[in-house]
């Protein structure tokens, strides 16, 4: 079977693997580079916290074992640390105290722990006086997103995909058997499936077929998440911390990925930002007077419009769409189960609740877009 697999982020290089170790000959198209979409500005966080409803709960927890199955002996893309939480004002702990309700009627491991544990745990972060006592969650963790993106493809590549890049996709035209792969400057290519994983261009790509997939735009609040990253540091911090002034993570060799959610509002990478996210990293951490930012990113999230992912097939059967805000949680799971469905059609009743079909009628979830914390992209 000859598959095309439009864009070579998370998803697309999670899907080009599951399909090359399948048996089929995966050709991938990439407009610019691996990596060079949503993928290279994400901010890594494997999590299925907050992530209303069940099945999309549920589906991320999959997503969470799914990195678990991969990990290896030397594995340098995904880390099990476990993550720290606390809230420091009536409205935060309100939505803390539910989310630990419902984290717990799921089964999700989580608990709240005492100062003196969190010390433990991480001896450099200063939990601010007016914070609860913090929350912890285990089984998660973080991953690398670039390093995860050579994992993917590079065993894709290893079974024998393809890549062609640069490779602009201007139109997919579903065929009664397969589909066509229009791109700048050659032919119109035929393929018997086409997989398309281009995150925030997605609607872009399905205006001509049946459903099109409508996208939060980069106008959208939503949209951007800027990412600071730190140089070096001499700092104890060996998991993820959401805090109502800063999210931040290890990035590996000292270094730390910071996220503030409310200062994504500005939407540019200047001065003051850095300024901004540097001093609330020195009220949170020890040592963090030293802290040094190295590069800004402006990234912009792939968020399907009701927030939740897409996973299936258009209405011509011929073409396999896959967008998700929570790329790097479930990018190697999404890959497998639609190798799954395409390869041996057989349908995976993980992905009942998020078909493409329902952008055709009312959708099965709320407009609302799910609770980004931490800017998992």
């Amino acid at each position: 079977m000859r598959i095309a697999v439009i864009g070579l982020g998370v998803l697309g290089a999670g899907a080009a693997r599951a399909l090359a170790r399948g048996g089929a000959r995966v050709t991938v198209f990439e407009r610019a580079a691996p990596g060079a979409g949503t993928t290279s500005t994400s901010y890594g966080w494997i999590n299925a916290h907050r992530k209303a409803p069940r099945s999309y709960h549920e589906l991320n927890v999959a997503g969470m074992a799914e990195h678990a199955a991969l990990w290896e002996p030397g594995c340098d893309w995904y880390v099990r640390s476990g993550l720290l939480e606390w809230a420091s004002d009536e409205a935060g702990n309100a939505r803390l105290a539910a989310n630990i309700a419902q984290l717990r009627d799921y089964g999700y491991p989580v608990e709240q722990i005492t100062r003196a544990r969190a010390a433990e745990l991480a001896p450099d972060l200063l939990i601010p006086p007016a914070a609860t006592d913090p929350t912890w969650y285990p089984t998660e963790g973080y991953a690398l997103p670039m390093a995860l993106l050579a994992r993917l493809w590079g065993e894709a590549r290893d079974h024998g995909a393809e890549l062609r890049c640069p490779a602009t996709v201007t139109a997919i035209e579903p065929l009664r058997t397969g589909a066509r792969v229009h791109s700048v400057g050659n032919e119109p290519e035929h393929f018997d499936m086409v997989v398309l994983a281009v995150g925030r261009w997605t609607g872009q790509l399905t205006e001509q077929i049946e459903p099109t997939i409508p996208m939060v735009g980069a106008e959208d609040p939503a949209s951007p998440g800027l990412l600071a990253y730190t140089g070096p540091l001499a700092a104890r911090v060996p998991f993820p911390v959401i805090a109502p002034e800063l999210n931040f993570r290890p990035d590996g060799g000292g270094r730390l990925l910071l996220a503030a959610l409310d200062l994504n509002a500005y939407a540019e990478p200047g001065e003051s930002f850095t300024v901004e996210v540097l001093r609330r990293l020195r009220t949170l951490l020890r040592g963090g007077e030293f802290a040094r930012i190295e590069r800004v990113d402006l990234g912009l999230r792939s968020i399907p419009a009701d927030g939740h992912t897409v996973a299936g097939t258009d209405s011509s059967g011929q073409i396999y769409i896959l967008a998700t805000h929570s790329g790097v949680t479930l990018g190697p799971l999404l890959g497998r189960l639609a190798a799954q469905e395409i390869l041996r059609e057989q349908l995976a009743p993980e992905l009942r609740d998020f078909r493409p079909r329902r952008f055709t009628g009312a959708s099965t979830f709320p407009q609302v877009a799910p609770a980004r914390q931490g800017g998992e992209q």
